[in-house]
């Protein structure tokens, strides 16, 4: 359930981080380190706020109200601007919105709507443009009204972006060049078998042996429980489906959890998942080998026993997670428990993925 965001202002600046809470109410309430919880009474949520660094200084939140309209808000001058609020960029949505940024000052936004349609929106430092709904074919069946979860999307420059969904069945994809616009025929990438899970994916620039580098793109979902994964390099084209390493976890993955993020050159993508064993999961991309590139799971904390407890009426997969990349070697993670309040954890990267990893139960903290 994405009732639960993170985001930096100021990179590298610890005191700068931010959540959100998203009430059942709808009210969102957000807290900075060192503050007290404030609440938004301008309007009520469904979906929480996650954010887009667009540039060193500055930064987009993006998130849902209740009638389905994707929200933004920016960070600049050093401090979010809750005075001009959020903007209502319209369109209706039920899911979380998939957004990066291409180059300094742009954001690309898309989201699967109420209707089953992949649509994108644009902001080019000044001003949002209007919805465009993605049209096209895959495997010459007309792509309109079939897509169902979140989107996700990737870039490797400026002149260059993907968007991902999942049909319920199988996950394709479309591209975007400043040249061509969005090609109309959508490339399958295929599935597991039904259903397949909402896409995550991140590219990340590796080094090359002959001293130059090249781009990584990863795409990742999970499937009955479980992390699968498709890998694509520049000469590569896309591997086939794998499964990541599942470690000792003896639960399922939540599929309404999972965040996917970048990190640093040793760690360049990382899974965090809620399972149903109860407990908080880490799997992290190591590359090294295009065969075998993931490391082991690792556990960062357990809530209890696994679910149902013996009192309560939430569930793991009804619970927050957020997931942040600083620029500087941390992830920072904020995950809901039971009693509705968050716990936080800077997580070093790399993990620790050997045998015996790192105790991060003493690690989290009251936020």
């Amino acid at each position: 359930m994405r009732n639960v965001g993170v985001g930096f202002g100021a990179p590298g600046d610890p005191d700068s981080l931010i959540a959100w809470k998203l009430g059942d109410d709808g009210v969102l309430a957000w807290k900075s380190t060192g503050v007290k919880w404030e609440n938004d009474e301008n309007r009520t949520f469904s979906i929480s706020p996650f954010v887009v660094a667009t540039a060193a200084d500055k930064r987009t939140a993006i998130a849902v109200d209740d009638k389905g309209a994707v929200l933004s808000l920016q960070y600049h001058d050093g401090a979010w601007d809750f005075e001009a609020g959020w903007l209502n960029l319209g369109s209706n949505t039920l899911t979380r919105p998939a957004a990066v940024s291409r180059a300094e000052g742009l954001v690309d936004v898309a989201i699967v709507t109420a209707g089953g349609e992949v649509a994108h929106a644009q902001f080019d430092g000044a001003q949002w443009s209007e919805w465009e709904t993605l049209r096209g074919f895959a495997d010459g069946i007309p792509v309109s009204h079939v897509f169902v979860g979140e989107p996700a999307l990737a870039s490797n420059g400026k002149d260059s972006l993907d968007v991902y969904a999942s049909t319920g069945t199988e996950i394709i994809y479309t591209h975007w060049t400043p040249d061509g616009g969005w090609v109309q025929d959508w490339d399958n990438l295929g599935a597991l078998g039904y259903p397949a899970g909402s896409p995550m994916t991140v590219s990340f620039g590796v080094s090359t042996l002959q001293g130059g580098s090249s781009q990584i793109t990863v795409l990742a979902m999970i499937h009955q429980g479980t992390i699968w994964y498709r890998q694509q390099g520049p000469a590569s084209g896309w591997s086939y489906w794998k499964q990541s390493p599942s470690g000792e976890n003896e639960g399922i993955e939540m599929a309404s959890t999972q965040m996917m993020v970048g990190g640093n050159e040793a760690a360049p993508l990382n899974v965090i998942t809620r399972s149903s064993d109860n407990c908080i999961h880490y799997h992290g991309y190591v590359g090294g080998s295009f065969a075998n590139p993931w490391g082991s799971e690792v556990t960062l904390w357990c809530f209890g026993d696994e679910w149902p407890p013996s009192s309560g009426d939430s569930k793991p997969g009804n619970l927050g997670l957020g997931v942040v990349y600083d620029g500087n070697d941390t992830i920072h993670i904020i995950v809901e428990t039971e009693e509705r309040s968050l716990l936080y954890l800077p997580l070093t990267l790399p993990v620790d993925q050997s045998s015996e990893p790192e105790d991060y139960t003493s690690l989290w903290k009251d936020w």
